[in-house]
């Protein structure tokens, strides 16, 4: 859905009380997706993202207009799940410290869409990686999931994490080196 935030932020604001759920539409599915890899429980997740949803709409008005509303709201859910899993004693990956300083007619006639068991050997060997994934430093999944899951820019997880940019590019290179040293070579 392409939506224009700022508008229905100022919407919102004016008074249309179906502006923000618009906003939530939008920006439901992957909120509850970070909430639920961050907690890896789904009722955990559902209660963090429908926290983090209320967050927004009382503080839509400390929202800075041209910045990323993905990545405060990805700070929000952070956040959210930190609070959540100090009250019920569970770590937070993102909450463990480490030590870490800071053509032609080929082309036309050419189908590259994936066949059925292309498709069933990619499913299978995504869920080899996330397990891959899990075994890496905390500090690094997180980055690395809101790269390529959530498909956010540098600035916007370093936005989100509340980390410099230079530091979110260095943990995305070192989180990479390690997931490249716990997968066989074979996969």
């Amino acid at each position: 859905m392409d939506i224009d935030i700022d508008n229905l932020i100022d919407a919102h604001i004016k008074g249309d009380e179906y502006a923000f759920s618009d906003i939530v539409r939008a920006h439901l599915p992957s909120a509850y997706n970070f909430a639920y890899r961050l907690i890896g429980n789904p009722e955990d997740a559902a209660d963090i993202t429908q926290e983090s949803f209320l967050k927004a709409w009382k503080n839509l008005r400390r929202f800075k207009k041209g910045t990323s509303f993905k990545a405060w709201l990805f700070a929000i859910v952070r956040n959210s799940a930190i609070d959540l899993s100090r009250k019920k004693k569970i770590p937070v990956f993102s909450d463990i410290p480490i030590g870490e300083d800071n053509g032609g007619a080929e082309e036309i006639i050419r189908d590259d869409s994936p066949l059925p068991d292309e498709i069933l050997s990619d499913s299978e060997r995504n869920k080899e990686l996330r397990e891959y994934l899990k075994s890496i430093p905390p500090i690094y999944q997180e980055v690395i999931t809101l790269r390529y899951d959530e498909d956010m820019s540098f600035e916007e997880i370093a936005q989100a994490l509340g980390r410099p940019t230079d530091t979110v590019r260095s943990q995305h290179r070192r989180g990479l080196q390690a997931l490249r040293r716990k997968i066989p070579k074979e996969i």
